[in-house]
């Protein structure tokens, strides 16, 4: 990087038999060059203040003659490439800026705006496996020239950063990862290339078990040792699906965002997609955004696409872990919603689901939205992690279908049993009360629990607002619970001649008035087709009929009880706990469940693949054949 100094001329007349005054002015000269230079502990050295840039270029040369390629890899018996020019250089999520490199390994970036990090990827024209790297990382910004040597060394250095970036949320300057850390990995690299090239077939060179496993376990002894730091305390991620009849509404959402502005120590980054041409951002499609104080910074435009692919939900988190690294992530999904719905049956019976996007004619499932977030973090080498909350921002989604498809995801959920208002919840008062209460104050559970307190304050039992709610889920009990539902639900299988009458005769019984029956289930319902039924108050209603199962049915409770952290509905919904199951009657069932498409969605949730609800939702529908 280049530096300017002041020079500063200065020319004495001392008289020569004067010696105290001679003493005088250069102790004078040497305090004010001080002053003018200021001093820097490292190295001892006195540097000057670094002139402000606000451009980026990188440039540099490809060193890799401290590797011996086999012959099926640089294609000549030098054990070197003697072209370097088969490399193409490119910058990690930058599709930008590129870079040629000339035969004898020199390369140099076009001026790129400045930035905390930055990855180069050399990789190999013909053989993409082959690919080396250089990160460069500081808190303060890189920026000016920077000269760049990408070599054995300086890839085993960027595995190692990334990993504590992408897995820890940590940042390190890579330069300063001491060459003791780095050595099992470079040993790694040269033996996999020098020895096993056939294990770059198919497998990037960053991806080979041997070297992976190596720069992943010393990112984990550095993080141990309390290497690195967290750029930030928290980022939380807006993933609005807004290509539908709520983009206005959405819209309004981000705008008073915006308008809360950005609590100290954290991101607030925003993917949207609409259909719209809306005021706010003068633009339809999708893109993603950056909250900078109380504005919207473009990040870059996705354009139209299908908003509800779990790809494009995974590429958001990729790219956002990785450009803000943080010690902590929040994941709000925000669009229609229907619980764990199958796409296709929603389409043909024009129905709502988790997540629509109009202009691709295209719905979201619980199952594959779940793997797509899951996917995120496996491509990022940090399985390791998880969100601290996850929230769903749509209707019906508070059911134990999609709470255990989501349960290792985060550490917490936020959803709803019944319909939300299309406002959605009130960021704007959160985003203000996070700033009063500072983030470093505040634990995964508080900001869980004042979106809960913020939505029903703002929507329960409100005039002129539709009948609502918001429960809170501990994902740390989620396992037992569903463990607790496998017992109970094979206690109930066994004898499931006797108990699938009873159990169907709970759910359609239908409350009275002066022994005369009137509108309305007993067991509290949800949905327009009411197939979701609150699931505590179903087994409490069985309770005294299902004489064989009061031992698994007071454990369900018992667990229940842990769960649910917080819930809270309109007095209209007073039988509403917190979680629905999903137990259509049967003119839903046969009509929605089955036979229309032999592969149901929801028989593939993890929910039913591990109990027997299903089996005993097919005992309970006689005419489902």
């Amino acid at each position: 990087m280049k530096t300017s100094k002041s020079s500063i001329a200065m020319t004495f007349s001392v008289p020569r038999n004067n010696s105290f005054l001679k003493f005088f002015l250069l102790l004078f000269f040497f305090i004010f060059s001080i002053i003018l230079t200021g001093c820097h502990h490292h190295h001892g050295s006195a540097v000057f203040p670094e002139e402000k840039t606000d451009t980026l270029r990188l440039y540099g040369k490809v060193k890799l003659n401290n590797i011996k390629f086999p012959t099926s890899l640089c294609g000549n018996n030098d054990y070197q490439f003697r072209d370097l020019s088969v490399f193409n250089l490119s910058i990690q999520d930058d599709n930008v800026n590129v870079a040629s490199i000339s035969a004898n390994g020199e390369f140099s970036f076009s001026e790129m705006e400045p930035r905390e990090q930055v990855v180069i990827f050399c990789q190999n024209s013909s053989n993409k496996n082959i690919a080396f790297e250089w990160m460069g990382a500081s808190s303060t910004g890189l920026s000016g020239e920077i000269n760049v040597t990408i070599n054995i060394y300086s890839t085993a250095r960027s595995y190692i950063a990334r990993t504590l970036r992408d897995r820890y949320g940590k940042r390190v300057k890579p330069e300063f990862i001491e060459d003791k850390y780095i050595q099992t990995t470079v040993d790694a690299i040269a033996e996999v290339i020098e020895k096993n090239p056939e294990l770059l077939v198919n497998t990037p060179l960053s991806e080979v078990p041997l070297i992976k496993d190596t720069y992943t376990a010393m990112a984990s002894s550095l993080n141990d040792g309390g290497s690195g730091a967290y750029p930030k305390e928290h980022v939380f991620l807006f993933y609005f699906a807004g290509d539908n009849d709520l983009g206005i509404f959405m819209e309004n959402t981000i705008n008073s965002i915006a308008k809360a502005g950005l609590p100290s120590n954290t991101e607030v980054l925003i993917a949207f997609d609409t259909s719209h041409s809306l005021p706010l951002l003068n633009k339809a499609g999708g893109a993603a955004y950056r909250l900078d104080g109380n504005k919207l910074k473009l990040l870059y435009e996705i354009g139209d696409v299908d908003s509800t692919n779990a790809l494009a939900i995974e590429k958001f988190i990729e790219l956002s872990v990785r450009e803000y690294p943080a010690k902590g992530y929040s994941l709000i999904l925000s669009s229609h919603g229907g619980g764990w719905r199958d796409h296709e049956r929603i389409l043909a019976s024009n129905r709502a689901v988790f997540m629509n996007d109009v202009t691709s004619v295209a719905t979201g499932t619980v199952l594959n939205i779940a793997s797509g977030i899951e996917l995120a973090f496996n491509q990022l080498n940090a399985s390791n992690r998880k969100f601290d909350m996850i929230v769903l921002d749509a209707c019906n989604m508070g059911c134990i279908e999609t709470a255990y498809e989501f349960s290792n995801l985060a550490e917490y959920t936020v959803f709803s049993q019944a319909l939300m208002p299309a406002e959605g919840i009130p960021y704007n008062d959160f985003f203000k009360e996070i700033s009063e209460r500072n983030i470093n104050n505040t634990t995964a559970f508080d900001r869980a629990e004042l979106i809960c307190k913020l939505y029903s304050d703002k929507y329960v039992n409100q005039p002129n607002v539709i009948d609502t709610g918001i429960s809170l889920i501990d994902n740390s009990v989620v396992p037992n619970y569903v463990s607790c539902c496998k017992n109970y639900f094979e206690a109930i299988y066994k004898n499931i001649n006797t108990y699938a009458p009873l159990i169907y005769n709970i759910r359609t019984l239908k409350t009275t008035n002066d022994g005369e029956e009137v509108s309305g289930d007993v067991i509290q319902s949800f949905s327009a087709f009411k197939e979701f039924v609150d699931l505590k108050q179903l087994v409490k209603e069985s309770y005294n009929v299902l004489l064989n199962v009061k031992i698994e049915s007071d454990a369900l409770s018992d667990a229940f009880d842990s769960m649910v952290k917080y819930s809270k509905y309109s007095d209209s919904l007073k039988n509403a706990n917190g979680i629905s199951i999903t137990f259509p009657e049967k003119d839903v069932y046969n009509a929605y469940y089955n036979g229309i498409l032999p592969a149901n969605e929801y028989y593939h949730l993890k929910f039913l693949t591990l109990t027997d609800w299903g089996k005993i939702l097919d005992a309970m529908m006689p005419n489902n054949k």
